[in-house]
């Protein structure tokens, strides 16, 4: 194998990575938006906590006296930005990294702020943690910067 095409391997393997890398990407803001708007509308809907788990006395160290804010907000601060995110990774926007990257901070803060303020819900929260900072992590690694 002369250098050229050894060359050539390497750029068509990152090639193939970066696609998988969008598509992992993708996925987990999907993943992230479905169910923010999901939870969101359900805690809308019923706010003296209709969604099998929620109780309304795991809202006692907030300022909510039900789920209705905590719902309006989880929508507006998640899954809202994920649709425009999404929407943005789907037309291929020079700065749609840049974008989603901010997205998978600010759902970052949403799941770390959530596991802190209600603790009942911890594990929920640590999982959605878990995945939003994977999600920052392939954003980063998409803009060109080196993820840790």
């Amino acid at each position: 194998m002369t250098m050229v095409s050894r060359k050539i391997m390497t750029i068509e393997l990152l090639a193939n990575r970066g696609i998988a890398l969008k598509r992992l990407l993708k996925i987990i803001i999907w993943i992230l938006t479905i169910s923010a708007l999901a939870v969101g509308s359900s805690m809308i809907a019923y706010p003296a906590g209709g969604l099998p788990g929620l109780e309304l006395e795991s809202l006692h160290s907030t300022y909510f006296k039900d789920f209705q804010w905590p719902g309006i907000l989880l929508i507006l601060i998640v899954g809202m930005p994920g649709l425009l995110t999404l929407a943005i990774l789907r037309f291929q926007s020079p700065k749609a990294f840049h974008i989603s990257f901010s997205f998978c901070l600010i759902a970052t803060i949403w799941f770390l702020f959530q596991m802190l303020v209600v603790p009942d819900y911890a594990g929920i929260s640590l999982f959605y943690l878990i995945v939003s900072v994977f999600a920052l992590l392939c954003s980063m690694q998409l803009m060109g910067k080196r993820a840790l």
